[in-house]
């Protein structure tokens, strides 16, 4: 499947990079995870976490475990396309307005 990621996504991803970037040791770790993910979306997206279900949509959810940061997606099954629509931090306590 093609990964498309939402311009929400990407601002939240770059923000999170930032950060890690500046506070930890392991300043590559973030994507790292990230590549990793990505590679598990295209392949096997739907073994993910159901996160909530919009209409006809289950937005899921994949914890990028080391970094403890949440990615939030939904599948186009039809069109083979796995939308990514927030990267959350999950220390935060709650999940992210979609």
């Amino acid at each position: 499947m093609k990964l498309d990621i939402a311009g929400r996504a990407r601002r939240e991803i770059e923000r999170i990079d930032v950060w890690w970037r500046a506070n930890r040791d392991h300043q590559d770790l973030f994507k790292e995870e990230l590549a990793n993910a990505e590679e598990f979306l295209a392949n096997t997206p739907e073994l993910a976490a159901v996160y909530v279900v919009r209409g006809r949509r289950k937005v899921r959810w994949l914890l990028l475990p080391k970094t403890d940061v949440k990615l939030y997606f939904w599948v186009d099954k039809k069109h083979e396309i796995v939308h990514v629509v927030s990267a959350w931090g999950a220390r935060r306590g709650r999940g992210p307005k979609l």
